[in-house]
């Protein structure tokens, strides 16, 4: 989106500016503060079409367990920031929606076993296939074995926050964060990749 680069070259610039950087500094900082405008831009988006659907809980809690994995697991990133931002709202919105919709009662036994096969299934997938590195952010060699192992801390601590809101009783929150986990790991996964990069080519 243009708005983004431009306020975003515009900070890099203020910021190079007044600190006597050079142009691979500048570069940096545009890469930065785009990322930053727009993950602030999506933010906005989901927290509006999530409250009007009246999901908004559950979107946020997928939405942070997906961001927190991602740090360190990475994964596929589209071309643009107006796709990634299509992508992002529709990754987010519509499976916190479907998940805030559920109406039948869950037994706690059955969410922590739900939790339980889908830690070991992204437990096996993040050792296999992360992390995941992209054209803006290439991950070095001697930096993927750290950033495994950090994406597999990240996992088990998002797993333990689900399984404590289970016990609670918050079983729809608990089912938001394994989707949220769930769908980060299906952009590092071959069939997930390929996937993205058909929507990718289409949007």
């Amino acid at each position: 989106m243009k708005i983004i680069r431009r306020f975003a070259y515009s900070s890099a610039v203020y910021i190079q500016k007044n600190n006597n950087g050079n142009h691979e500094n500048r570069r940096i900082l545009y890469f930065g503060f785009q990322a930053i405008y727009g993950d602030i831009i999506k933010l906005i988006i989901v927290i509006l079409i999530s409250s009007a659907l009246k999901s908004l809980l559950q979107v946020l809690a997928l939405t942070f367990a997906f961001v927190l994995l991602r740090r360190y697991a990475g994964g596929f990133h589209m071309d643009t920031e107006g796709k990634c931002i299509i992508s992002t709202v529709c990754s987010f919105v519509i499976p916190g929606t479907l998940i805030s919709k559920i109406s039948f009662e869950f037994n706690t036994v059955w969410i922590i076993i739900i939790i339980a096969v889908a830690f070991v299934i992204c437990l096996f997938l993040l050792k296999k296939y992360a992390p995941k590195d992209c054209v803006n952010r290439p991950i070095e060699e001697d930096e993927a074995a750290i950033f495994k192992r950090k994406a597999i801390r990240d996992v088990i601590i998002l797993i333990i926050i689900s399984i404590i809101l289970a016990i609670l009783g918050q079983h729809l929150l608990s089912l938001s964060i394994v989707a949220g986990i769930l769908i980060e790991i299906f952009t590092l996964v071959p069939v997930g990749y390929r996937l993205f990069e058909r929507i990718n080519s289409w949007l």
